[in-house]
């Protein structure tokens, strides 16, 4: 099976500098296992952003970039790993890279990127990520049930956004997913 038989129109753009390997993730729906060998760099990042979108368009929300074979990355990769998630999560989808070459991992990581990505070991570990992902998205966040944080007082909240703690009137931030700020 060829890259073209998963994703029509994927091999027709020729990529120098990074080769792309493509197999469904076998076990979960909608799930797509990219191999990347080479560099992620300024020359190469806008055509394999184009080709992971075009496999996202096609169906492919739960990614996973298998990447033993990745030498390099800049900040312009870096900069398509993040637009990736940034398409694929608002289709509860997501991404997860897979035995990461350590020099891109040192790289991601000195760039302070490193908590944004998920990085796995093994295929069965990224399909749990993907399967503890999913079930956290169905919980939903509100009504949220909460202690104030400066008199741990409990209450709740039916909606993100300001509240004020009725007993020590500490101004609170409630976010979209339900966490509890100092406002």
């Amino acid at each position: 099976m060829n890259n073209n038989d998963l994703v029509p129109g994927f091999d027709d753009e020729v990529c120098f500098g990074i080769e792309l390997s493509l197999r469904s993730l076998e076990g979960l729906e909608a799930g797509l296992v990219i191999g990347l060998k080479g560099y992620l760099d300024t020359q190469t990042s806008p055509a394999f952003l184009r080709k992971v979108i075009l496999a996202i368009d096609a169906g492919f929300r739960r990614v996973v970039l298998e990447c033993p074979g990745l030498e390099y990355i800049s900040s312009t990769g870096i900069g398509s790993l993040s637009a990736i998630l940034k398409k694929v999560r608002p289709l509860s989808g997501d991404m997860v890279i897979l035995n990461c070459h350590p020099k891109p991992l040192a790289t991601v990581e000195m760039m302070g990127f490193g908590q944004f990505f998920a990085f796995v070991d093994s295929l069965e570990d990224a399909k749990a990520h993907f399967l503890r992902v999913r079930a956290e998205e169905q919980v939903p966040a509100f009504p949220r049930r909460f202690s104030c944080p400066i008199c741990n007082l409990p209450h709740s909240a039916s909606a993100p956004g300001p509240f004020c703690c009725p007993d020590c009137n500490t101004r609170l931030i409630i976010g979209e997913a339900g966490e509890v700020h100092l406002g």
